[in-house]
């Protein structure tokens, strides 16, 4: 069971945002994830229409790509086109490269001006976890407070502190995100070029 019982120690952060919209006993991962995304940067509206959409409706697995392509629909229909952006992932993106964290100054942005929707995969191969992202944090709806975004916490929701994978010393590692979205929020400048290629 992946609870904050299995948590290890060293990821448990006073302070961590709360993960407000608990899925209960239905499957709803990247519904809920990208709810309490929505709830932490200040969309507490968009938030909870989001999880009772879903709540009431999706009956098959949360990380199911048809089920999350339908969230990332959701969630980009909530947002003001004129202010926020939606890009696809890379496969096999990694936000933990340096680079990336770089290139998007992921680590000084404010937190209310980007989020992302991952589907991660294991070193199993399994896709079937989904988690919210936002600035430094990871909103996994198996706990009730976010971690930070560290390969630790990653490998820890892909499974690993279950049994060791493949009868290797340790559990099932992150490898990538096998499905994933990002949502920004325009510059000043992005919004003007938007507008200036509106009118032609």
């Amino acid at each position: 069971m992946r609870d904050a019982t299995t948590l290890p120690e060293k990821l448990l952060i006073t302070g961590a945002p709360t993960v407000d919209l608990r899925q209960g006993n239905v499957d709803l991962f990247s519904a809920a994830s990208m709810a309490s995304v929505l709830s932490f940067i200040g969309k507490e509206a968009q938030a909870r229409s989001l999880f009772k959409v879903f709540s009431i409706h999706i009956v098959v697995k949360g990380a199911d790509p048809m089920v999350v392509n339908r969230v990332r629909d959701e969630v980009w229909n909530s947002l003001d086109h004129s202010k926020w952006q939606m890009r696809k992932l890379d496969k096999d993106f990694d936000m933990l490269k340096p680079a990336l964290r770089t290139i998007w100054n992921w680590d000084t942005a404010p937190p209310n001006s980007c989020f992302m929707l991952w589907v991660l995969r294991g070193s199993d191969n399994s896709t079937s976890h989904c988690v919210g992202v936002v600035g430094q944090w990871i909103f996994d709806l198996n706990l009730t407070h976010a971690i930070h975004l560290v390969r630790e916490a990653l490998d820890w929701c892909c499974g690993g502190h279950d049994k060791p994978f493949n009868n290797k010393e340790v559990g099932c590692q992150y490898q990538c995100v096998q499905q994933g979205y990002i949502f920004q929020r325009l510059t000043r400048d992005e919004n003007k070029k938007r507008k200036r290629k509106s009118k032609r």
